[in-house]
């Protein structure tokens, strides 16, 4: 009559100890299945690199080594006008693994170069995003570059307006993270150019940084959002800085808040809790 309890007691030992058993080797692998995710993703974070132009700080230096890191490269040709056979062939880079000389009788350098290594220097540089976009008139045979200056496009689109077409770029002119790199992680730059009278619009917005663009139902009219960089340190926070509607004058390239500051206000002291 005693054994029964002792066999029973015994069995849910046992049974307690397989069950411990397995609810530690699940603990375990989930705990190294969880720390190999981490390791990936830090690790990827650490390979990976925004694409990029190299900012004025660095090419300056380079420059002063007479070596360079991004060769220019091409490979999109883009009708935009059909009449007048309008193109645009944007132009992109090409990343060295090493730095090499610059040669200029050599079809800048792009048949017979070779690399080098100088000294120390932090020669960076990993886009794949634009630096400059080529208007090409087939019919005369002309062709322009589109910006004057050093830039990184980072995005760029047609859109089709009532009689007109314009294409929409995101551009960084400024390295305003001061990183060393012209990139979308930058305040961004808003650039329309006007296909028909051949005009670039630099839309004009302080301390802002270009997210979107709207085009408004049967109208010509654009709104475009941007990022307001409230604490001033070169970059946009999507989740602690502020977002607001401009309408975008395509004459002047000013801009006009969509809501007016009285009513932005009032709902901000509502927010607030000012204004019951």
């Amino acid at each position: 009559m005693i054994e029964k309890p002792d066999k029973l007691k015994r069995y849910n030992q046992v049974l307690l100890a397989i069950i411990s058993t397995m609810a530690l080797v699940f603990v375990l692998v989930g705990g190294i299945m969880t720390l190999s995710i981490l390791y990936d993703e830090l690790s990827w974070k650490d390979q990976y690199t925004e694409p990029s132009i190299i900012a004025d700080r660095q090419t300056d230096q380079m420059l002063g080594d007479s070596v360079r890191k991004q060769l220019i490269s091409f490979e999109r040709l883009i009708l935009l006008d059909t009449v007048k056979q309008i193109y645009i062939l944007p132009v992109k880079q090409a990343n060295l693994a090493d730095a090499e000389y610059i040669d200029d009788s050599d079809l800048l350098g792009l048949t017979n170069s070779f690399t080098v290594s100088v000294g120390n220097s932090n020669y960076y540089g990993n886009g794949q995003f634009y630096n400059n976009i080529l208007i090409w008139d087939k019919i005369s045979g002309s062709m322009s570059e589109l910006f004057k200056t050093r830039v990184s496009i980072n995005y760029f689109d047609r859109l089709k307006l009532k009689e007109d077409e314009i294409v929409v770029m995101s551009v960084s002119n400024m390295d305003t993270n001061s990183d060393g790199r012209l990139n979308r992680q930058d305040l961004q730059m808003l650039c329309i150019y006007h296909v028909p009278d051949n005009r670039l619009i630099q839309v004009k917005a302080n301390n802002r940084t270009y997210l979107k663009l709207e085009k408004l139902y049967e109208s010509d009219d654009l709104i475009g959002l941007f990022g307001t960089d409230k604490n001033e340190n070169g970059e946009f926070n999507k989740n602690t800085e502020p977002r607001f509607f401009y309408r975008i004058d395509l004459e002047t390239g000013n801009l006009e808040l969509l809501v007016k500051e009285e009513s932005l206000l009032r709902l901000q002291k509502r927010l607030d809790g000012r204004l019951k």
